[in-house]
């Protein structure tokens, strides 16, 4: 099944819109098949031509692969503002617990935008790149993300990544559930920043809250990941733990 992810920020508020709706069959904040997560891009803002670094961050179940990687164009997007993004031949795969993490690199080359899309976009260009991931039990998901475009005397050239810091739980020993969650986030610039919570079993009381509630996690080794989506800046970061419920 095709899922996209375009951009991260307005999946996030989907599933938001759709915690109230099946929570207990098949709640948002449970991974259980390949999940995107996020794209961090080194500089989502630039001016001028400029080459930018990407990181795609996937979930999947730790009996599941990665057998597929591949560039994708989005169809959607106008022809001028696509970008085909460059990815690194091999991606990285992780365990923690439950889950694995996958990781992998890779470029896209921004053009100068023309004078006549800068006017028509009132200077701020949104060029477009994507990946198709596919997992061995042939679960995909199309990843979507923007590179913005600005002035050079932008101010946006200046905003830097928030402080992300997952402060409860840590890894260690066994814990009972229900477990308290908690974040933290310092910001670096004013802007709306949506949070989500995801995990490998039980439910998160709620998943966009930075204190929260893990409940009816299985026992045994379960994954615990943390995502921030911001909605100007485009800093998207996480935190992940492994953690062994009694």
């Amino acid at each position: 099944m095709r899922s996209c992810l375009s951009p991260v920020y307005g999946l996030i508020l989907l599933l938001v819109l759709s915690l109230s709706c099946n929570r207990d069959d098949d709640p948002p904040e449970r991974v259980n098949k390949l999940r995107g997560v996020g794209i961090r891009a080194d500089s989502p803002v630039v001016s001028g031509a400029a080459v930018v670094g990407l990181e795609i961050v996937a979930l999947l179940p730790s009996e599941r692969n990665i057998s597929l990687s591949e560039a994708y164009l989005d169809e959607e997007t106008p022809e001028a503002l696509r970008l085909t993004m460059t990815l690194n031949e091999d991606g990285n795969l992780s365990s923690y617990g439950a889950l694995s993490l996958y990781r992998q690199t890779g470029t896209v080359s921004v053009p100068a935008p023309t004078a006549a899309i800068s006017e028509a976009m009132n200077g701020v260009v949104r060029f477009r790149y994507g990946v198709r991931l596919r997992a061995d039990d042939g679960k995909e998901e199309v990843m979507l993300g923007d590179v913005l475009s600005v002035a050079a005397d932008s101010e946006a050239l200046g905003w830097t990544a928030h402080q992300l810091t997952l402060d409860s739980p840590d890894e260690g020993n066994g814990r009972q559930a229900p477990l308290a969650l908690k974040a933290s986030l310092t910001k670096s610039v004013d802007e709306p920043v949506k949070l989500f919570w995801y995990v490998s079993s039980g439910t998160i009381k709620s998943p966009v809250a930075p204190e929260t509630e893990w409940r009816d996690a299985a026992p045994g080794e379960q994954t615990l990941l943390l995502a921030i989506y911001p909605k100007k800046s485009r800093f998207f970061q996480w935190e992940i733990r492994r953690i062994t419920i009694l």
